[in-house]
């Protein structure tokens, strides 16, 4: 046998870069498609965090739960409270009819959510049965993004999404502070608050809206996204039909 005819093969350097740059966009690609799913997952999860916790406050409105552990009293109202916390909101039951939430005497926290960091309460608004149906939103948690097509009648400082045994309707109030910090309630022009839109916000500017109507129909919209196409508060300033 001729040594001379013995082939030589391998790799050379060329192709083992080619390689190794398309194994890299291949990671990166599924490094950034695994990123975006998970938070989707997250997103999807406080969205329906946030609609059945008003659901669960809807069930203690309509039956028979104690105020507080071993109390032998029982809260007329019951509700969820939005503060002008993005991280967090609360169920709460309250004595006192109208409710004012956490400055109200003998209210109780019966339980409180937390939003996982990355995430938010970016707003929450009521819209009223004016002709204009005009809408009542809370401070703005991020101000960077001016995403609003329209100035709201009035910014508020808390939104309570409240039940009343035994009606299963929803009751929604809105409040502002005053010039000692006291919260006063705040009405329509003309008419009454009809639905109440929570909007939850990832740090990509993935949007998911949460609408409790005066029915106490709770329904998760669309997804949504601050620059993109979808479901926020914004469109549905101008297209309530969207949810």
């Amino acid at each position: 046998m001729n040594k001379n005819n013995c082939k030589h093969t391998g790799f050379t350097l060329i192709e083992l870069l080619v390689v190794l740059v398309i194994m890299t966009l291949m990671t990166l690609a599924f490094i950034n498609s695994q990123s975006k799913f998970d938070s989707g997952t997250i997103m999807r999860g406080l969205a329906y965090q946030v609609a059945l916790s008003i659901r669960q406050t809807q069930v203690y409105g309509t039956s028979v739960i104690q105020s507080s552990p071993g109390a032998a009293s029982f809260g007329p109202v019951f509700g969820v409270s939005f503060g002008n916390n993005a991280n967090s909101y609360f169920i709460f039951s309250d004595p006192v009819v109208p409710p004012k939430g956490e400055q109200d005497a003998g209210v109780v926290q019966l339980k409180s959510f937390n939003v996982q960091s990355n995430f938010s309460i970016q707003e929450v608004c009521l819209v009223s049965t004016e002709s204009s149906n005009n809408w009542y939103c809370s401070v703005r948690r991020d101000t960077a993004t001016t995403d609003d097509s329209t100035t709201p009648s009035s910014r508020l400082d808390v939104i309570n999404i409240l039940f009343k045994r035994p009606n299963p309707d929803a009751l929604l109030a809105a409040y502002k502070k005053d010039a000692g910090g006291v919260l006063q309630p705040v009405a329509t022009a003309s008419g009454v608050f009809k639905a109440a839109y929570v909007q939850l916000k990832a740090i990509n500017g993935d949007v998911r809206v949460v609408r409790i109507t005066l029915t106490g129909q709770v329904t998760v919209c669309g997804v949504g996204n601050i620059a993109g196409t979808g479901v926020t508060i914004a469109r549905l300033k101008t297209t309530p039909t969207l949810c």
